[in-house]
């Protein structure tokens, strides 16, 4: 007799993709049964496996860091697990999902069979659970198949697609001509440690000899070294031209046979002396999979899709990440072990979520419905989790509007994405316009930041070009940037406009000029503009010129201002400017204008710098007194910065992407609510070592006419940043 969970909702699959799902869904207030086949959450996030989360960010997209639920788990791991141990990550979603009462866990519990109330309706799942020797079976109204290999899906006869389609198909340039079978395979990965003893290693039986694995290596860009370990080497892979579910055991025999021989090759090829010292620390158990079937959905993704960045009405999170495509043959291919084709943000619709055949299925994570050309960018686990937060959400509105899936996407797609906004999960272009009292209310503040930055600690070279991004609220008559000069020359310069807010890159020129310099050290120089543009960023391109150099300081003190040598480098800095007409860019008033991070313009408010013992503050009125019961904060993590899961240490020397290391220097981290309540100030709430962007206040009722909220540190920033106060 199978023990029986009756749920609102079925959530298979422990990755971040079901991790976030059951979350979303359970403080929507479904009670939810989160099942998954492995001892730990966190799919190829967890320590079984190492995987980093990457995402739109890592995939060069500015202030497109992934946030929501999946924001939440990488700041409390930011300040709980700043040397990224991965065992601690896994402590942490585990913790994470433990605090959510609505949410019964099964870990070590596979599904293996469906029950069907109908040819196109699941009324259960049959599971076996390792360990107990438990028959378990669930049973909700709705399922999410967050397996990454469409299980669920599959059992229920839902429609789906493994291989590559044709480049006819869907016109997809990047797809083969001819349809076959293949994917992207599987990795294992290790990691060494150094001890201070010479330690000898011997490899087992099955490993590859070091000749098999050098001439693995001299296939190219395959390069393997002592101080390499864990997710350097991605390329260790194999299995894409197999069948990855049902090859699972050929492939990570493989797998096996190549991490110990490499290893072999490494300590015992004579070519490393210095691996003399180091030894296995951890080797993984089971592959990293990349790609299995996909479920087919109401709209498959394209490859077009992403690349035209696509809008859809009823699109409810983003991608960012590359078309990242990887050759089947993996580590035994001649071909490069990946190409990464940068895209911008683009839209993922609700209709990719829910099984088009399968009436109360929905999909999150690898198994979405696209094209294997588009699943090659939503595949990374970031987006994963995108996507399983908007279908736990979506879930809590079919429940309560007794609706199916498919009636969502033209019915309650507003309300499901205003519910997403409101736990900072962001569609690009979709503003709050929820009963949210801030959004009419008058706001005040102690200060705001100048638009111009004069503090000159460093300078840069114009011996290469450089990109000068600033935003602009309408017209730029004129800029304003402190040089040194070494002789007398004149500096070409180029102004470039995007053609999408939420891109940070140019598009198009509109001015190409040049302006004199004469020698001299820290003068200001005036390059004229003389361009229109609605809120949005303006590129100038300064250069080549060896002669100048530009001053910068050492800190981002004007969000959304940066200087850049280009576009697929991370490596900013933040120059020395001045602009005529000047903005109100970092007004108080921000804070009710609907976004809750950079759009075009930074949309943030800004103070001058804090001093000891003198907090910064806003306040807000409103045009009556009202009922006021919660109040939600959104500060600033640094979103143009990746916030990862695992090893940031490791980035710098082999990434140009700067990862996030611990609490963001950025971020409020003492602050205090107020009311104004029979002619005093009645505090609401206190924080004190706040290491979270969304700060969610709820209290008995009060009524009231002005919010006022004092700022009283950071966590090493100057200023006082915060992009949204919402009132309700």
């Amino acid at each position: 007799m199978a023990v029986r969970c009756s749920t609102d909702l079925t959530v298979v699959g422990g990755g971040l993709a079901g991790v976030c799902a059951a979350v979303a869904a359970a403080r929507e207030g479904l009670q939810v049964a989160l099942v998954g086949n492995r001892p730990v959450l966190g799919g190829n996030a967890s320590s079984e496996i190492r995987v980093w989360t990457r995402g739109a960010t890592g995939g060069g997209s500015r202030y497109g860091e992934e946030m929501g639920i999946l924001g939440e788990l990488k700041m409390e791991n930011l300040y709980k697990n700043p040397d990224s141990n991965p065992y601690l990550w896994d402590a942490i979603i585990l913790d994470f999902v433990a605090r959510e009462k609505n949410i019964k866990l099964f870990l070590n519990t596979h599904v293996h069979s469906v029950d069907m109330a109908a040819p196109n309706t699941i009324a259960g799942l049959r599971a076996f659970q390792i360990g107990s020797e438990l028959e378990l079976a669930f049973d909700s109204p709705f399922f999410v198949d967050a397996t990454g290999d469409g299980t669920v899906g599959f059992l229920a006869g839902a429609h789906y697609r493994m291989g590559r389609e044709s480049r006819a198909e869907f016109g997809e340039a990047f797809a083969p001509l001819v349809a076959d079978g293949a994917s992207q395979g599987s990795t294992i990965f290790f990691h060494t440690k150094r001890l201070l003893q010479p330690v000898k290693y011997v490899a087992p039986g099955f490993a590859y000899s070091r000749d098999y694995v050098a001439d693995l290596l001299n296939r190219g860009s395959r390069i393997v070294g002592p101080d390499m370990q864990g997710c350097d080497y991605w390329w260790f892979e194999f299995g894409g031209e197999l069948d990855t579910i049902k090859d699972s055991e050929t492939i990570a025999w493989e797998l096996r046979r190549l991490v110990f021989g490499i290893w072999d090759y490494i300590k015992n090829s004579g070519e490393f002396p210095e691996a003399a010292y180091l030894t296995l620390d951890w080797i993984g158990s089971i592959p990293g999979k990349r790609g299995s079937r996909r479920l087919l959905g109401e709209h498959v993704l394209t490859q077009n899709d992403i690349m035209s960045q696509r809008q859809f009405s009823d699109a409810v999170c983003y991608g960012g990440w590359y078309l990242d495509y990887h050759p089947p043959g993996g580590i035994y291919s001649k071909e490069e072990p990946c190409e990464q084709i940068p895209v911008g943000l683009y839209h993922i619709p609700l209709r990719c979520l829910y099984s088009r055949n399968v009436h109360n299925l929905f999909m999150a994570g690898r198994d979405i419905s696209t094209t294997y050309a588009a699943f090659a960018s939503t595949r990374v686990m970031n987006t994963c989790a995108l996507t399983g937060q908007a279908v736990g959400t979506a879930t809590a509105v079919c429940l309560e509007k007794s609706k199916a899936p498919r009636e969502l996407a033209q019915d309650e797609i507003e309300e499901i994405q205003q519910r997403l906004l409101l736990s900072d999960h962001y569609i690009p272009g979709v503003r709050n316009e929820t009963a949210d009292l801030a959004l009419t209310a008058v706001v005040d503040g102690s200060s705001a930041k100048e638009f111009a930055n004069v503090t000159a600690e460093l300078t840069v070279s114009l011996e290469k070009p450089c990109f000068l991004v600033l935003p602009v609220m309408g017209n730029l008559c004129q800029v304003r940037l402190l040089v040194d000069c070494e002789a007398e020359t004149e500096l070409e310069y180029e102004i470039m406009l995007g053609d999408r807010r939420e891109d940070y890159r140019p598009v198009k020129t509109v001015k190409h000029a040049v302006v004199p310099v004469s020698p001299g050290a820290k003068q200001w120089i005036d390059l004229k503009a003389g361009v229109t543009t609605e809120n949005q960023s303006v590129f100038l391109r300064l250069g080549p010129d060896p002669r100048i150099r530009l001053w910068c300081s050492g800190e981002d003190l004007c969000p959304g201002v940066f200087l850049t040598p280009d576009f697929a480098s991370r490596l900013v800095h933040y120059p020395c400017f001045q602009v005529d007409p000047g903005y109100p860019m970092y007004s108080p008033d921000n804070l009710r204008n609907g976004y809750n991070r950079p759009y075009g313009l930074p949309n943030m408010w800004v103070s001058r710098p804090v001093q000891q013992g003198t907090p910064e503050w806003v306040t807000l009125s409103f045009a009556e007194v009202s009922s006021v019961k919660e109040i939600r904060l959104y500060f600033d993590p640094n979103l143009d910065r990746e916030i990862p899961s695992l090893r940031p240490e490791r980035w710098a020397p082999f990434h140009r992407i700067y990862p996030q290391v611990k609490v963001p220097k950025e971020l409020v981290k003492s602050y205090g609510i107020f009311a104004w309540v029979g002619g005093k100030w009645e505090q609401l709430a206190h924080a004190e070592e706040n290491f979270q962007r969304l700060n969610v206040h709820r209290f008995s009722p009060v009524q009231t006419d002005r919010i006022r909220i004092e700022f009283y540190r950071t966590h090493g920033a100057r200023c006082v940043r915060l992009f949204e106060v919402r009132v309700y």
